[in-house]
């Protein structure tokens, strides 16, 4: 039996929220724990958290604190440091800061749900995603 995978997503904007979350319904064995609207928003409610996600999923663009910001502040602290994070953009020029600053995995934004669900499912499923 395979284990469920909880993600964790931070993501700024509603259609994007509604599209990745729509693509995981329809995914078997991963499943939402919660959504942060920013960067710091992700690292309150993550230090607050009962229970632990696998993977976060993390836009690079955001107010208040972005996606590479997030990372930084992400590798300080002991408690979530482990979690491998995924970095979304829309931008391919991302993902070698990304990777620099601790990222496991870079998608870049599709325009379809089929290739984001392929695409996470590839993700969550390949070995650059260590689980604890």
């Amino acid at each position: 039996m395979q284990k469920s995978t909880g993600v964790f997503l931070v993501e700024d904007d509603e259609d994007d929220q509604y599209f990745f979350v729509s693509a995981l319904k329809t995914m078997n064995d991963i499943f939402l724990l919660d959504v942060a609207n920013n960067g710091k928003e992700a690292l309150e409610k993550l230090r607050r958290a009962p229970v632990l996600p696998e993977i976060i999923f993390v836009d690079y663009n955001m107010p208040i604190m972005n996606g590479l910001d997030f990372l930084r502040e992400k590798s300080r602290d002991l408690r979530i440091q482990h979690i491998p994070v995924v970095m979304l953009s829309s931008s391919e020029e991302m993902r070698e800061k990304a990777f620099q600053l601790g990222a496991s995995a870079f998608i870049q934004k599709p325009s379809d749900d089929t290739t984001l669900r392929n695409e996470v499912a590839q993700v969550v499923n390949s070995r650059a995603i260590e689980r604890f």
